[in-house]
């Protein structure tokens, strides 16, 4: 059961209400430091906000920082039917003009024809199938075995190959197709017992194309290892009256500008983020923001400096600013579109030198390093912050620990007090009333 205490009933005194506000007044201290030990969380966000932004940076220049990076290429076939364009991250422009004299194919090979698929068509016997120079799988069968079920077995069993039974209006046949193309993955079947009768309808085929003049003979149709960055895929054989199919790789400025956009974007998340912190507007900015903080001063000074700086560039320099990339009033960046297209398009390699650097360290080489700097584990300026706000929040946390301590002992002494002192009432009040009782005797 809860203990119910009755206060003041001999004195008359409120002590519940005095000792609350005793322990109150012990307890104040403890509000103001549960206060800053909130508003250094605020701060702790903050700082976990920006490294995480500042990883992001590093993340975005690190895509930048070879030549073979920094700019964009797409590639175009003249004669999709021909060759097809499926993926392309090419590094260097170039004109190739391909010719198709074969495509490559996948052998299937058939069984003899029969009148029904239904068990006991075949009788009991084995056919053993090889893939290519890959050791041959023995699929056995028995009279009981309908073609659907040697299909089934064979697909389950032998790998590389798929196993279907076609009807061509009149009879059965159990085909067997390479997955893959190529005289490589070329079929054998060898057979006993009551024999399928395996034969060669399709023949493994190898692509043949030429290059520029330079026969090139591959297993696949899709071919990734001709021209360095794109894969394209084989569709039509080039008749003879046809002319060679063209593939340009070209420098694609739109493609080359978005890659550089992305490390605008995550630039200008670090960048915001100090400014928001930094900025001051009139209105006085509380102790949970990192407002006046020296170390962000620095990093936002160290920032600037890096993306206004000149890099060199052949017997000269250049820059962001020189390339359309603009640094804004409030610490951002951002493209000037049209400037950039035209300066790029003039002199790609200006692009290059800036982001990944001609003979020294380019833009990209220089925030990795400054990032890492205020990111590093252990001694990194950011991360030694944390350290110190987590000491700070330990100590507070500490402290508020002691007084809430000294403050419940407070209360518990005067509650013993104000007890003993209601029992003295208590006491006095009854030997009083006793001395009248007798002197009115």
């Amino acid at each position: 059961m809860p203990t119910i205490n009755f206060t003041g009933l001999s004195t008359g005194i409120d002590s519940a209400a005095i000792i609350d506000q005793l322990v109150e007044l012990e307890r104040a201290p403890a509000k103001l430091l549960e206060q800053r030990v909130s508003d250094l969380r605020s701060q702790l966000s903050i700082v976990g906000d920006l490294v995480s932004k500042l990883q992001g940076l590093r993340d975005a220049v690190k895509q930048l920082d070879t030549a073979s990076e920094v700019r964009a290429y797409s590639a175009t076939s003249s004669n999709e039917d021909r060759v097809s364009i499926t993926s392309a991250s090419p590094t260097a422009a170039g004109t190739y003009n391909i010719r198709v004299d074969a495509l490559a194919a996948a052998e299937t090979s058939g069984s003899t024809a029969f009148a029904s698929k239904d068990p006991g068509v075949v009788g009991t016997g084995s056919v053993t199938i090889a893939v290519g120079s890959n050791p041959g799988v023995t699929v056995n069968y028995d009279a009981t075995d309908s073609l659907d079920d040697i299909a089934a077995r064979i697909n389950d069993q032998v790998d590389g190959v798929r196993a279907s039974v076609l009807y061509d209006g009149s009879n059965y046949r159990l085909l067997v197709s390479s997955e893959d193309t190529g005289t490589a993955n070329a079929l054998t079947f060898t057979e006993s017992g009551s024999a399928l009768g395996f034969s060669e309808l399709v023949a493994a085929r190898d692509a043949q194309f030429s290059i520029n003049g330079v026969t090139v003979t591959r297993s696949s149709n899709t071919v990734a290892d001709v021209i360095d960055g794109v894969t394209f895929e084989l569709r039509g054989v080039t008749p003879a009256t046809e002319g060679d199919t063209v593939v340009d790789v070209d420098f694609d400025v739109d493609a080359t500008r978005d890659r550089v956009q992305e490390f605008v974007d995550a630039y200008n998340a670090v960048a915001n983020l100090i400014s928001g912190q930094l900025s001051y507007n009139g209105v006085q900015r509380g102790r949970d923001t990192l407002f006046g903080d020296s170390t962000l001063r620095q990093l936002q000074a160290a920032l600037g400096a890096t993306v206004t700086t000149g890099y060199a560039h052949g017997s000269g320099t250049t820059s962001l600013g020189l390339l359309g990339i603009e640094l804004t009033e409030t610490g951002a960046l951002q493209i000037d579109a049209a400037k950039f297209d035209k300066a790029v398009a003039d002199d790609p390699t200006a692009l290059d030198h800036l982001f990944a650097g001609d003979g020294g360290d380019g833009v990209a080489a220089v925030l990795d390093g400054l990032v890492d700097d205020y990111t590093r584990a252990g001694d990194g300026m950011l991360i030694a912050k944390q350290d110190s706000i987590n000491s700070r929040i330990d100590a507070f946390d500490s402290q508020i620990e002691r007084i809430e301590d000294r403050a419940s002992r407070l209360g518990d002494r005067l509650s013993r007090q104000f007890s003993q002192l209601e029992a003295l009432s208590s006491t006095l009040q009854t030997q009083s009333s006793y001395l009248a009782a007798l002197a009115l005797g």
